[in-house]
């Protein structure tokens, strides 16, 4: 459904934005709301259905995660990566 990432802010903290209302959610939960024609509280009730799969990679280079992320993006061809 969608591939991202996090490099500046730990996971636990990335995750949780898309819980919070106040927080934008980031392009997941823009794209889902608006393509399901659906608000907040939707989007968090799907969320609490799905499953999360995370690849943890221990590395300070940016560029790194940045490929990587394109990678799965470009393999994976996920819904709401536009």
């Amino acid at each position: 459904m969608y591939v991202g990432e996090a490099h500046d802010q730990d996971l636990k903290e990335r995750i949780s934005q898309n819980y919070t209302e106040r927080d934008s959610g980031g392009t997941f939960r823009i794209n889902w709301c608006r393509d399901n024609k659906q608000g907040f509280d939707q989007f968090k009730n799907a969320l609490d259905n799905w499953d999360i799969k995370i690849v943890s990679i221990d590395t300070t280079s940016k560029w790194l995660i940045i490929a990587i992320e394109a990678i799965l993006i470009t393999a994976l061809n996920p819904q709401y990566n536009r």
